[in-house]
């Protein structure tokens, strides 16, 4: 909502009611020619400070340069895009930008004179008048509103309607020291630089701390647990990084199976091992004299009829005497016991998936951001080495999502 009689400014609410925000739309360098990139600004109508950010797609913001009205300097946070956007033939954009913010500043400053809660006070609204970033503002008219920027050329209309994911991906000094990144590493990687303003589908990828789904600590008691119940893995490592929908993305989907043997000398003991293991002898009163016999007959029993089998003394008699000289005489016999292979259903495999992006710079900042989302996969994909141990540690994994038209509501995963 609009507020402080400035259309296209909005407060950022009331923990925040002194600060405002709104987007504008200007030209930015591109390799030989230039895009639309949307630049918002946020600003201080009490001390008159305003910082100025670029728009990321689904990605969040990132700092371009800040004001600051007490020593009227400006410092640059991105120099790369301060450079693509404020230099050269687009340095009126700067000029605009500066003179419409500071004219919205002092409207916000004069509208909220009031002596009431979050307000300013008349002699704080006079300083910020006279002070030197201010001066030429307060003797003009009308003030700037976002609705109806000062345009940086006839074809560029004024504000952008760029959404960004609703997500904050912005890890903290510490964090990136932590885990290996440089402080001054970006928390948004982003290829193509231009793709975030065109409302495009495109792949998210964060990589994670490993987590055992199931481990020693939560080993299911009734079943196999839900992919739901299992531990989740929510600890990012490293920045976003955000790339466009890859073509010809394969997936395969397998399942093991395998040989098995089971000869017949396997099949007569084993047989007669499931019976004891059933009905063993022993129980919560003791042994079961009756039992443990019947069970000792079940084997004799068994030993009895394996002893009878043609073949039997033969295949004995040159299995033991191959064992005695390390030579396969039961071979050399020619005979060879029946293994009764059978193929077996082993179990589910793990589904493989294959992206292939090729990257293909146009400028030395894309050249850059392409360098450090390699370096990004590079360094969370390697093994790691804790300090002061003798083991490796678990790489990261990576969560992937297709997100849908970032344009107009980038927290969507996509539904096809």
């Amino acid at each position: 909502m609009a507020n402080g009689n400035v259309p296209g400014w909005e407060t950022l609410g009331a923990n925040d009611p002194t600060r405002y925000q709104a987007t504008f739309r200007y030209n930015r360098a591109q390799g030989a020619g230039q895009v639309k990139q949307s630049v918002k600004v946020i600003t201080n109508r009490s001390n008159g400070n305003y910082d100025v950010y670029e728009t990321n797609f689904g990605a969040g913001d990132r700092l371009i340069y800040s004001y600051n009205t007490s020593n009227n300097k400006t410092t640059i946070a991105n120099k790369g895009v301060y450079e693509q956007i404020f230099t050269g033939s687009r340095s009126n954009q700067l000029n605009n930008l500066n003179s419409g913010v500071r004219k919205a500043t002092l409207q916000l400053a004069e509208n909220n004179v009031s002596g009431g809660p979050n307000s300013i006070s008349s002699k704080n609204l006079q300083q910020l008048k006279n002070s030197q970033g201010y001066k030429s503002s307060a003797n003009t008219a009308p003030p700037a509103s976002a609705s109806d920027p000062p345009p940086a050329s006839a074809s560029d209309p004024g504000p952008g309607d760029d959404s960004n994911l609703g997500e904050d991906f912005t890890l903290t000094a510490e964090q990136k020291q932590a885990q290996g990144f440089s402080e001054n590493s970006p928390s948004i990687l982003v290829y193509p630089k231009d793709h975030g303003n065109s409302g495009f589908d495109f792949l998210k990828i964060r990589a994670l701390e490993y987590v055992a789904g199931i481990g020693l600590d939560n080993i299911p008691t009734n079943g196999i647990k839900s992919v739901q119940e299992r531990t989740p893995r929510t600890n990012q490592i490293g920045p976003t990084v955000c790339l466009p929908m890859a073509p010809g993305i394969s997936e395969s989907n397998s399942i093991g199976w395998g040989s098995d043997e089971l000869n017949p000398l396997q099949a007569a003991f084993g047989n007669a091992a499931v019976g004891i293991i059933n009905k063993p002898g022993f129980g919560a009163n003791g042994i079961d004299l009756t039992q443990v016999q019947n069970n000792l007959k079940t084997l004799g029993d068994t030993a009895v009829s394996i002893a009878n089998a043609p073949g039997l003394s033969k295949f004995i008699s040159a299995y033991f005497g191959g064992q005695a000289v390390q030579a396969n005489l039961v071979g050399r016999a020619g005979i060879v016991i029946n293994p009764n292979m059978e193929l077996l259903f082993q179990g589910p495999k793990l589904r493989s998936f294959r992206y292939s992006f090729k990257f293909t710079p146009r400028d030395a900042d894309e050249a850059k951001e392409i360098r450090r989302i390699i370096r990004f996969f590079k360094k969370t994909s390697a093994p790691k080495r804790p300090a002061g141990s003798l083991f490796l540690g678990v790489p990261s994994i990576y969560e992937l999502k297709y997100i849908y038209n970032s344009g107009t509501d980038g927290t969507k995963e996509h539904p096809f």
